[in-house]
């Protein structure tokens, strides 16, 4: 089968990480092309593609969004394809294809959060919502309470629900390093925490910070970008950890699985969320999680694998963290083995690239 992906960018989200992934799995069998639309700086994520996907960056201008919507449609027009996989902000530049020839070819489209967080604008709700209904593209939840928003939010009745998946996370040569580093700050901490959020109101880092000043002795090591509409957000947030001696921020890194691998367990203290790759990344080495309950993370996070605080608050954010820190070792490897399990059955991107596999298949043109 001729698959085509489009997403804007290969930034350091999420949503870019995912794409990355379903594509190389998805090449395995089929023909991969993965379009994006934007130059960006740096080639983190980009060094994760496989050979076998054909990569085309169309390294348009972010200020000239109508010359990259031209470009993306001569693109598509064309490049051989059974079936157009779209996400993030795609739908707009898209449409004019979509529309045009929405009997010759199938569009897929996966919503990676909150609806209305996805598609704040009036814009771009009509575009999705016409993207939908008018050029027949197919939506695609990643969780549950992302369907659901997703159906309120565009009147909708049916969405396809598939949930992210990623591969096992592996160690990099930076492992040893991280590791030494993580160990030293055991001597001084009781846990060390990863924390993988760009920086963004979204994320709430403000709550983590207040909530580490109850915990002394936890430490927090965050990672993550800072884009150029979060600057005065993030330098915000950098002096206001300076209150604080057990929160660190380290910027974007390349080896966030080392992290993940050598800390205690992940946390997460996001107003709202999709369903983070991290945090699937995390399950797969069977690492424990400590959230609020935003969007997609309450859809998976139980009592047999992580720790999710009832409400958005201080007090409870402070509370989970509290009952991670109460569990027995005997506990905390009771829930690994479930975590771990979970991951293999559940979330793996196998499993996840056979499902895609299925709508492609139905929807073919």
């Amino acid at each position: 089968m001729r698959i085509t992906q489009v997403i804007p960018t290969l930034s350091t989200g999420g949503a870019e990480q995912f794409v990355i992934s379903l594509s190389n799995e998805l090449s395995k069998k089929n023909d991969v092309t993965l379009i994006t639309l934007f130059k960006i700086n740096d080639d983190i994520i980009r060094k994760r593609l496989s050979d076998k996907v054909t990569l085309i960056e169309l390294n348009g201008e972010i200020n000239n969004k109508i010359s990259v919507l031209l470009k993306l449609n001569s693109v598509l027009m064309k490049t051989k394809h059974d079936v157009i996989h779209t996400h993030l902000s795609i739908p707009f530049y898209i449409f004019p294809f979509a529309f045009f020839c929405k009997d010759k070819y199938r569009v897929i489209h996966t919503i990676h959060n909150i609806a209305r967080y996805d598609a704040p604008r009036k814009l771009a709700k009509y575009i999705n919502k016409a993207y939908f209904k008018i050029c027949k593209a197919i939506p695609v939840s990643i969780s549950d309470i992302v369907s659901e928003s997703v159906k309120n939010y565009y009147n909708l009745r049916y969405t396809e629900i598939i949930k992210n998946g990623t591969e096992t996370i592996s160690e990099t040569v930076k492992y040893e390093e991280v590791k030494r580093r993580v160990n030293e700050l055991r001597k001084q901490y009781t846990n060390v925490f990863c924390h993988i959020a760009r920086m963004d109101p979204q994320k709430n880092h403000r709550l983590l910070i207040d909530v580490l000043k109850k915990n002394k002795d936890c430490y927090v090591i965050s990672m993550g970008a800072i884009t150029q509409d979060n600057i005065k957000y993030a330098k915000h947030i950098m002096d206001y950890s300076q209150k604080i001696s057990n929160f660190e921020y380290i910027g974007v890194v390349d080896n966030v699985s080392d992290y993940i691998k050598s800390s205690d367990g992940i946390i997460f203290s996001s107003v709202y969320e999709g369903l983070p790759i991290s945090l699937i990344e995390g399950m797969s080495v069977g690492k424990i999680c400590i959230s609020t309950p935003a969007g997609g993370v309450a859809d998976i996070l139980d009592d047999e694998c992580g720790v999710l605080a009832n409400d958005f608050s201080e007090a409870q954010l402070d509370i989970a963290i509290k009952k991670f820190m109460s569990f027995s070792e005997c506990e905390k490897q009771y829930m690994e083995y479930n975590i771990r399990n979970r991951f293999k059955n559940e979330f793996s991107i196998s499993i996840c690239a056979d499902k895609y596999s299925q709508i492609y298949e139905n929807n073919k043109s």
